[in-house]
């Protein structure tokens, strides 16, 4: 009768152990995923209000990106004297941003070539 009280409890306690161990791996895996549903969702924000900024006037100024064909005498300090808006600080910032976007080392360009440039475009709300 004892063996079989002792074999009850062994049994009842690997079984705590189970659910228990069960209800830690939810536990994880909700914790988990609310972290990740959390961290998008504060990627979203952060991305999605840095590529807004409001004008004197009240509007939202949204950022975009175009295809520029390289002509024959440009260079990046020119695309960028025709293309930048006042969202940029200088010159130099708008030229960085657009090495970094097209993944160039110098500012070195070729005619014929086409490159990513950024602008702005105010849209009314």
């Amino acid at each position: 009768m004892a063996d079989m009280n002792r074999t009850k409890k062994a049994t009842g306690h690997r079984y705590h152990d189970r659910v228990m161990k069960r209800r830690r791996a939810r536990i994880r895996k909700v914790t988990v995923f609310s972290v990740a549903v959390l961290a998008l969702a504060f990627g979203i924000i952060f991305f999605a209000g840095s590529t807004k900024s409001r004008s004197k006037a009240g509007n939202a100024s949204e950022k975009y990106f175009t295809c520029y064909t390289i002509q024959s005498g440009d260079s990046l300090w020119s695309i960028a004297e025709d293309h930048m808006t006042e969202e940029y600080s200088s010159v130099n910032q708008y030229i960085d941003e657009v090495m970094s976007i097209n993944g160039l080392t110098s500012s070195d360009i070729v005619s014929g070539t086409s490159i990513v440039i950024p602008y702005y475009e105010i849209r009314n709300y």
